[in-house]
């Protein structure tokens, strides 16, 4: 994430092979206990949070 808002530098490739991590986390989530999810919902509030703050004017 932090490379994201400091700029990312690297090339589109490796942008998306990053962006990869937050598409597996959407599609397990889905097998993950409820206390699980809500324990992990507002670390990953604040992370989604923070990427569109990085990258949507």
């Amino acid at each position: 994430m932090n490379d994201v808002e400091e700029g990312y530098s690297w090339c589109a490739p490796e942008l998306s092979n990053d962006l990869s991590c937050r598409d597996a986390l959407a599609r397990v989530r889905p097998l993950l206990s409820p206390r699980v999810r809500t324990i992990r919902q507002p670390e990953l509030d604040g992370i989604d949070d923070r990427y569109r703050r990085a990258t949507i004017p």
